[in-house]
């Protein structure tokens, strides 16, 4: 699984009204106080958390979720993901895989991205994508420190119209999939981004609206499996670099 590290600050000036993500987005749709709130060790049984749900301090963390989730429902997020030029990507090349550097197709006219790779599907879901640490915590302030939602976030959105695809690789003998993005690019802009690798950033934007269940198989179990996953219909693709302030891609999908 391909996990996002978030960077210190963001410029403002290329997430606009969008806000960073910050808590886990799937736990706030369920109204998952025990989840959201990190409690899972103080109240582990069945009988601890019925319990729990008769107090106050229980209603007073669903209220306050209900209030989240009509907010998360309402705004846009968004998701960092930087020195995404700097990675490196298995490309297949006369019968064996390859490791290399992600550069500049003059065939493709573009570039492709590694959005992430997966290593536990046999026939994996589409369109998903992983947060790491958020730069800040400043969208649901409040809570206190020893279980602060904010502190490490991971969740899983399935983005169905982010034009990806996935490939097949192998890594050491391993039979893995990476999922690849591609961005159409003049050369002129795409020399810039390669001698400037460490300052470019890829931001995806995202309204959640719901949820969807997909099927997928995993490597160890050939059975069929079900995932019920939160959902955006919006999508939104921006590729800057942040040090010069210069915007390489911007497109909306609705």
């Amino acid at each position: 699984m391909f996990i996002v590290e978030a960077k210190a600050q963001d410029n403002k000036k290329f997430t606009d009204n969008a806000q960073e993500v910050c808590g886990n987005l799937v736990f706030i749709n369920d109204l998952n106080v025990i989840n959201y709130y990190n409690l899972q060790d103080t109240y582990n049984t069945e009988l601890k958390i019925s319990v729990y749900k008769k107090t106050s301090d229980y209603q007073e963390k669903l209220e306050a979720l209900r209030k989240l989730k009509q907010e998360m429902l309402s705004n846009i997020y968004y998701i960092r993901i930087d020195k995404i030029f700097t990675k490196q990507y298995q490309k297949y090349v006369d019968g064996s895989y390859n490791l290399e550097t992600v550069n500049y197709d003059l065939t493709q006219k573009g570039f492709n991205l590694i959005l992430q790779e997966y290593d536990e599907f046999k026939e994996p879901p589409k369109k998903l994508v992983w947060t790491g640490r958020p730069s800040s915590h400043k969208l649901f302030p409040g809570k206190d420190s020893e279980s602060n939602p904010c502190d490490e976030v991971s969740f899983q959105i399935l983005l169905k119209k982010l034009p990806s695809k996935i490939v097949p690789y192998k890594m050491m003998g391993q039979f893995s999939f990476q999922e690849l993005l591609f961005i159409p690019m003049d050369e002129s802009n795409a020399l810039e981004i390669e001698n400037n690798r460490e300052n470019v950033v890829l931001f995806i934007f995202f309204k959640p609206n719901g949820k969807e269940i997909i099927t997928y198989k995993e490597i160890l179990e050939p059975s069929i499996k079900q995932s019920n996953y939160l959902k955006s219909d919006y999508l939104r693709i921006l590729i800057v670099n942040e040090n010069q302030e210069k915007i390489y891609y911007d497109k909306t999908f609705n």
